[in-house]
């Protein structure tokens, strides 16, 4: 399934990314800066994760009003 397969990319990426300084600055940066503990209980998350809650989240970005046009290679 593939969201089995990019679950389990992620949990990877995330036990690499914690050997590295730069998590750990990112981490505290993160909860110094926004309150936002985005490491405990990750791996628990993204293990637990679902299709629907996926779903859901899309459509609220999608339907939120927010965008940006961004161009990386303007034409000439």
């Amino acid at each position: 399934d593939e969201i089995n397969t990019i679950k389990e990319y992620m949990v990877k990426q995330h036990l690499d990314n914690i050997k590295n300084n730069s998590a750990w600055s990112g981490t505290l940066n993160n909860l110094h800066v926004d309150g936002a503990d985005l490491f405990t209980g990750y791996q628990e998350k993204v293990e637990n994760m679902n299709a629907e809650q996926i779903k859901a989240l899309a459509s609220k970005i999608i339907n939120s009003g927010n965008s940006a046009l961004v161009v990386m290679n303007p034409e000439e």
